[in-house]
């Protein structure tokens, strides 16, 4: 995408996300098409996604849909990853088990507590697979932290994979990779719109008789 098409998709998503509570993003975005614009240029679409939401100080579920596209590009936007375990975000937040079972350890939106769970996890050998997982066979702690907003949930347990799909072990560092520049971009618009209140407060407040900002 050019400059101009990203000056565009950014009106575009600051509309989205300003008008769209933030369970139903994922399918607004669906509709909007944002899919394709990833399909056609990732980098571009995810950060000026993230760039929208941490300006609008929006929570949504999309970093766990980005990062699944990264890693799985058939995947659907509604389709529910396990985003890795604080602290450890290189590694998958599962490992495989000789017994087909599948040990977690990431976190979740904190609405989950029902349903199938897509989580990336290693077996021996340095292998990467998909698994699909129920989530009711794991245990839901939320996180609270400085942000509760977010509606997060630390995910751990072991449980059965129902499914189970190779990918190259690259596909999940361009995830994290990917992730981190969402994380990063969403930041960088958390400050333009701390600045923006600042400079606001700064030119409409006064004290002793005259605004604090002459």
């Amino acid at each position: 995408m050019d400059a101009g098409e990203i000056e565009l998709l950014r009106g575009s998503l600051h509309r989205l996300l300003t008008e769209t509570e933030g369970d139903k993003v994922l399918a607004a975005l669906t509709d909007a098409g944002w899919p394709e614009l990833y399909a056609e240029d990732p980098a571009a679409a995810a950060s000026t996604l993230f760039d929208q939401q941490g300006s609008l100080l929006a929570a949504t579920p999309a970093l766990a849909a980005v990062m699944l596209l990264a890693l799985k590009p058939a995947s659907e936007l509604s389709d529910r990853l396990v985003l890795p375990a604080f602290g450890d975000s290189a590694q998958p937040p599962g490992t495989s088990r000789d017994d087909g079972s599948v040990t977690i350890d990431g976190l979740v939106a904190a609405s989950v507590s029902a349903g199938p769970l897509l989580a990336a996890a290693t077996a021996p050998g340095g292998a990467v697979a998909v698994v699909r997982i129920d989530a009711a066979t794991l245990t839901m702690q939320p996180v609270e932290g400085i942000d509760p907003s977010l509606g997060l949930a630390r995910a751990t347990g072991t449980a059965v994979a129902e499914a189970v799909t190779g990918v190259d072990p690259a596909r999940w560092d361009r995830a994290v990779d990917l992730g981190r520049l969402c994380i990063a971009q969403e930041l960088v618009g958390n400050c333009r719109a701390a600045l923006t209140t600042a400079v606001e407060h700064a030119r409409t407040r006064s004290q002793f008789g005259r605004p604090i900002g002459s």
